[in-house]
């Protein structure tokens, strides 16, 4: 007769193989809708064969059709293709069908996403937000424990629930493996385990999504500017992720604006020395270049929120693990201190990495309350300890998978961001309104 431990290994062997077959039966990643402007937007596929794509949208309660350009995903591009979408209506929801060497694809493969308003009007808008979305690979990880690293995918079919009109994703939305990062082969397989995934179809194809970079999108963990292989990484993620045009093909920061919203996204893995180097001026973080163009973009918006993202916590105190305000002092003193002296207005932070949620606030000399959201992690395993963090916001801190949902809601003083934690099997955590009167000097 056979034993426990034996029928038990047999049953985790069966299971690992089935989701194995569900996960190669996935033809088509996507769509998904991405850089979405008033008039235009980006409809992002991959495949697994080259054929012709195409997609046909027309505006929800409307009889306009309106046809996308006609691409084909080819085997040098990794069966990736961006259709283009122009004459559409502002502030408009849309719905896409995608068309496969001319054949549609039914109900399955229908996008949603809206518009972006004329002029940057003020909308009230929702949007998703988190980051570290670890994928189990069985491939790799047969003898992994039975308490898993990553779990409870489940999660992006509830954010999907949500029906936000954007997603915004912080960082380490892929984990590149040992040596994976060395390889532009071994690159493009993590980005399609992950893509092709059946927990991500659902929430790719509910609205429009965008992306910063950590250090399991960049390469090593804690990677840094030595990683040789960064300018490979970047240019897949450029390809995965159609994120708004960069100041140039060489650089991984641009911006992004809704309505009244600005997001400033930040590359914080390429310029950045390593962890161990001397505290000492210059240590670079985000690198002068990078700080410069930050810092002359914030001075350009007359946005109501100014929020900056970077992938790794700001404004936390936390001396464990990776960290701005520990490490790379010098840098940090001086981004705040322009801000200030350049009486820079609605600034707030959004960061991942960390494993946890909560807001941090920094009472900076001058300058209104400065708060850093971090929302962590979708799917990775939570950080087991409430870690110690004397800058966080009472009751904020969450050790477990969860997501966010931000409605940036109201008019004139009435303006203000509702953020809304919820854990991975979708009941409210916690809930916060940060007004945008408050992130005034002087008030």
């Amino acid at each position: 007769m056979p034993s426990l431990w034996k029928l038990i290994s047999l049953f985790l062997l069966l299971a690992v193989n089935l989701v194995q077959a569900q996960h190669q039966e996935i033809p088509i990643a996507g769509p998904m809708a991405a850089r979405v402007d008033a008039d235009r937007a980006i409809i992002w596929v991959q495949l697994r064969q080259e054929k012709s794509v195409r997609c046909q949208c027309k505006q929800e309660n409307g009889t306009l059709i309106i046809q996308s350009s006609q691409e084909v995903a080819r085997e040098e591009n990794d069966f990736i293709a961006w259709m283009q979408l122009k004459g559409l209506l502002a502030n408009h929801y849309y719905t896409c069908e995608l068309w496969l060497d001319e054949e549609a694809q039914g109900e399955k493969y229908i996008t949603r996403f809206r518009t972006l308003p004329q002029n940057h009007e003020p909308i009230d808008f929702s949007m998703a937000v988190g980051s570290c979305a670890y994928l189990a690979d069985y491939q790799y990880e047969s003898r992994r424990p039975l308490l898993p690293y990553g779990g409870k995918y489940h999660i992006y079919d509830i954010i999907a629930t949500h029906q936000a009109d954007f997603m915004f994703w912080l960082g380490d939305n892929i984990y590149l493996r040992n040596g994976e990062w060395n390889s532009k082969e071994g690159v493009q397989y993590r980005y399609r385990h992950t893509r092709f995934h059946p927990a991500l179809q659902e929430v790719m194809r509910t609205g429009s999504h965008f992306a910063i970079w950590d250090d399991h999108d960049f390469g090593p963990n804690d990677g840094d500017s030595t990683y040789r292989f960064r300018q490979m990484t970047r240019d897949i993620f450029k390809q995965v992720w159609p994120n708004p045009p960069y100041p140039d093909t060489s650089k991984l920061y641009t911006q992004y604006r809704i309505g009244d919203v600005a997001f400033f996204l930040m590359d914080d893995r390429s310029h950045r020395a390593p962890n161990d180097a001397p505290i000492d001026d210059p240590k670079p973080f985000l690198g002068k270049e990078q700080i410069n163009w930050l810092i002359a973009s914030l001075k350009a918006s007359d946005a109501s929120f100014k929020i900056i993202s970077i992938g790794t916590q700001v404004l936390s105190n936390c001396n464990l693990a990776e960290g701005y305000i520990f490490g790379y002092p010098n840098e940090l003193d001086e981004m705040l201190s322009r801000i200030q002296q350049e009486q820079i207005e609605g600034v707030l932070f959004f960061s991942g990495d960390k494993h946890l949620t909560e807001i941090s606030r920094y009472d900076y000399p001058g300058l209104y309350p400065l708060l850093d959201l971090t929302i962590s992690p979708f799917t990775s395993m939570p950080t087991p300890i409430k870690l110690s963090n004397s800058h966080r916001v009472k009751g904020t801190f969450v050790g477990r998978r969860n997501f966010g949902i931000l409605n940036f809601v109201g008019e004139g003083e009435e303006r203000r961001m509702i953020i809304r934690i919820f854990n991975a099997k979708g009941k409210m955590i916690w809930q916060k309104n940060i007004w945008a009167r408050d992130l005034r000097i002087g008030e």
